[in-house]
């Protein structure tokens, strides 16, 4: 059983999240983007500090930030699925699968690294190296090294968002068949309201880091919710290009925006077609060192060509990366200054496919 709340700000964004779910249940966060969900997840995970908070899971106190207490990551026996994957460039897929089996004997890594990949229809992968799969093999490879050392709590952000449709059904199914073998709760995160109906026990419905729905599915009507907060037209980023080519395997497409190659995830078939393209700003994140084996889609080389100081907490850049418009975006003052920013400074742009509409 996990349960436990968060209280958690990031310049002027407050997340405030409670949650209770009992082993062998399945938690779905639910929400537009920039509604707090993935936050939450690499809170529960521990890969961002809390700022306040208490968790427990199968009664045994994880984090209690009166107290000062805060588990290690490595302590926790979480299972976590990111939306990057995060899988090592270095290792196999098979050595990927068993990172986390080191107390196992040899034999029983092979038995479950078999297992799995029989299970997620990946055993042709097995000795692939990261870099040649594509991003719904990723998904399926990032999700067997998560259960692998069978966890006390899955977390999953977008668990099947790269899987065509028919894959989609069959792991939705051998995931719930999973979850009662294992008897662990599960917290997942997705924009598709036909995987909360296929997967969840309840629901929460997440609006500017706050619960403001939820309750248990089958008793519970799709929300009817617009992106939080909302954006002003102005500050969105629109794109227009042509279709160059199409993977049918990840459902991705790749677009041609004044020459600059963009990944979308959406399946056309049509190459040449022309498209137009928004991206929300929020979704953006920048790197200011070389960004190299990201599982990020698409990593844009760019320039800063301005800086305004907008309050005491955030800075705007207004960046170039040839896509015949600039873009600009907030960082919080606080990195900006660490990281020396100055005008005609290199940066690398980082957008997941997801996070580009298509029209």
């Amino acid at each position: 059983m996990s349960v436990g709340w968060i209280k958690h700000s990031i310049g002027s964004f407050e997340l405030d999240y409670k949650w209770d779910v009992s082993n062998g249940e399945t938690l779905a966060l639910f929400g537009p983007s920039g509604s707090g969900k993935s936050l939450t997840l690499n809170l529960l995970s521990g890969f961002i500090t809390p700022q306040n908070a208490y968790f427990e899971l199968d009664s045994t106190l994880l984090v209690d930030t009166s107290k000062g207490v805060y588990q290690a990551i490595e302590k926790r026996d979480i299972g976590y699925v990111p939306q990057e994957y995060n899988l090592f460039p270095h290792l196999s897929v098979e050595k990927n699968i068993e990172y986390g089996l080191f107390n196992w004997k040899e034999f029983q890594k092979n038995t479950r690294v078999s297992e799995l990949l029989h299970w997620l229809q990946i055993e042709d992968l097995r000795f692939r190296s990261p870099e040649t799969l594509s991003a719904g093999q990723k998904q399926r490879v990032a999700f067997a090294r998560s259960i692998a050392r069978k966890p006390k709590l899955l977390l999953l952000d977008e668990p099947f968002a790269n899987l065509d449709e028919s894959l989609r059904n069959v792991l939705r199914q051998k995931l719930r068949e999973e979850i009662i073998e294992l008897s662990i709760p599960v917290i997942f995160v997705s924009h598709d309201w036909s995987d909360v109906e296929a997967l969840a026990h309840q629901v929460s419905v997440l609006s500017q880091g706050t619960i403001v729905d939820g309750g248990i599915v089958g008793k519970f009507h799709k929300p009817m919710i617009e992106p939080s907060p909302p954006l002003v037209s102005e500050n969105r980023i629109m794109l227009y290009g042509n279709v160059t080519q199409t993977d049918r395997d990840g459902h991705l497409s790749t677009c041609s925006v004044n020459g600059v190659s963009l990944i979308v995830r959406q399946s056309i078939v049509n190459t040449g077609k022309e498209l137009s393209l928004t991206i929300d700003p929020r979704d953006i994140s920048l790197s200011f060192d070389r960004f190299v084996n990201s599982t990020i889609e698409n990593v844009l080389t760019g320039r800063i060509i301005g800086s305004a100081n907008l309050d005491s907490l955030q800075t705007e850049l207004t960046i170039d990366c040839g896509l015949g418009t600039d873009i600009n975006i907030m960082v919080s003052r606080q990195l900006f200054d660490r990281c020396g920013v100055k005008p005609d400074q290199p940066v690398w742009v980082l957008v997941r496919a997801h996070d580009i509409r298509v029209k």
